[in-house]
């Protein structure tokens, strides 16, 4: 099973980074899975920090517009 980092924002490029790994035999599995279990998150999800002055936020990710090309690396850990 390899492992895929997808890289979904760019915080120097714009206001959110956000990268995570999912497991897969290939790009596409990985893909796949990642779409299913994110699918089920569509209320967001919940971001909790601790800092005084800022509770919690959300993140909302739109799964159709992650792709392969998202993949930063491949690790075969």
């Amino acid at each position: 099973m390899k492992h895929y980092r997808f890289t979904i924002g760019d915080s120097t490029t714009g206001a959110v980074g956000f990268a995570i790994t999912a497991e897969g035999e290939t790009k596409e599995e990985a893909l796949n899975f990642l779409r299913y279990t994110l699918a089920e998150a569509r209320d967001g999800i919940p971001v909790r920090l601790d800092i005084p002055v800022l509770s919690h936020g959300v993140l909302f990710l739109n799964t159709d517009r992650i792709t392969v090309d998202d993949i930063e690396e491949e690790d075969s850990r």
